[in-house]
């Protein structure tokens, strides 16, 4: 499947950072892939991101990956935009995962500085500036996520980028709103109010997002409660309380998983939840994480009793 890639790619709202759904064996389910996708389009999501953090893409070879990203982008046929990360170490190993994704159906892709290497404010410019004229037409995101990948984009970095029409936005997913403000407002100074897109990758800081430049939020937490970010990121009068009540409850559940680390705990946690509630067929994560024992299930199964589980509209769910 060929995507469309639009260079001015609009991503605005609750952007959901999809798990992937692993079978026995650490292949992909693309049943269950297809069947998340349907649920959570239903519940409103206005937007998709593959092979992140939470979707375990460091797991992942490039046949899982590609035929995640078909899977999915033929399941939503359009109806919101999907975007890929395709970070690698490299620029070249960047370029040829962003192609694939392209080629499988993505609108967009998103990409953190190169890894390993503790490379140097130049080499990461000259990364997304070779990403970029290699990938052409296609919407290229900055996935910033200091507490995983080093050195961390600094400010006038990303300005300089946007300025320059090399990234359309970027994703931050450091709990750091001051510096997410700065961003934002040095990027619309440089490019306008619109064309720049800044996102909030967040597991709960979803109310507040708005309120320091984000277009969106990408929390983990829409994979099992989706409505409910959407409503507290654009502040639906009277629900708001409740709703950031809700998305940290999801939160707390990461509290019950105890084998694995402390950055793979939610999405241990958000498999185990959608097993349980039958919308994906195994909690299965890539090794080395860990997916709860028994004890754990049976705690997290009585905490779920405060959710309202989320359903296939097809009816397999």
């Amino acid at each position: 499947m060929l995507g469309v890639p639009v260079t001015n790619l609009r991503l605005r709202g609750v952007i959901a950072p999809m798990i992937t759904p692993m079978c026995p064996d650490e292949t992909v389910d693309e049943d269950s892939a297809r069947r998340l996708t349907r649920v959570l389009l239903s519940a409103g999501v206005d937007g998709l991101w593959l092979l992140g953090t939470s979707g375990e893409f460091a797991a992942l070879d490039a046949g899982a990956r590609a035929s995640l990203v078909e899977a999915v982008c033929d399941e939503v046929a359009g109806r919101v935009p999907v975007v890929v990360n395709v970070s690698q170490p490299g620029t070249a190993l960047t370029i040829r995962t962003g192609r694939d994704a392209v080629r499988a159906g993505a609108d967009g892709v998103a990409a953190t500085p190169p890894f390993y290497h503790p490379h140097s404010p130049a080499e990461i410019d000259r990364h997304y500036r070779t990403t970029k004229d290699a990938l052409g037409d296609v919407p290229l995101f900055a996935y910033h996520i200091p507490q995983n990948v080093q050195p961390p984009l600094d400010a006038a970095s990303i300005v300089a980028l946007a300025a320059d029409g090399v990234l359309q936005g970027m994703k931050d997913s450091q709990p750091n709103l001051q510096w997410f403000r700065l961003v934002a407002d040095r990027t619309r100074e440089a490019t306008g109010p619109d064309p720049f897109t800044m996102l909030m990758g967040t597991r709960t800081l979803v109310d507040v997002a708005a309120d320091v430049g984000a277009h969106g939020v990408v929390p983990a937490m829409a994979n099992l409660v989706p409505a409910a970010c959407r409503r507290a990121f654009f502040g639906e009068s009277g629900t708001v309380r409740e709703d950031v009540k809700t998305i940290s409850g999801c939160e707390a559940l990461t509290a019950h998983v105890r084998a694995t680390s402390g950055t793979a705990t939610a999405i241990c946690a958000i498999k185990a939840v959608l097993c349980h509630w039958g919308v994906i067929a195994s909690d299965r994560v890539g090794l080395p994480l860990v997916a709860p024992a028994a004890d754990q299930l049976e705690a997290l199964g009585t905490a779920l009793a405060a959710l309202t589980p989320l359903t296939d509209p097809e009816g397999s769910a």
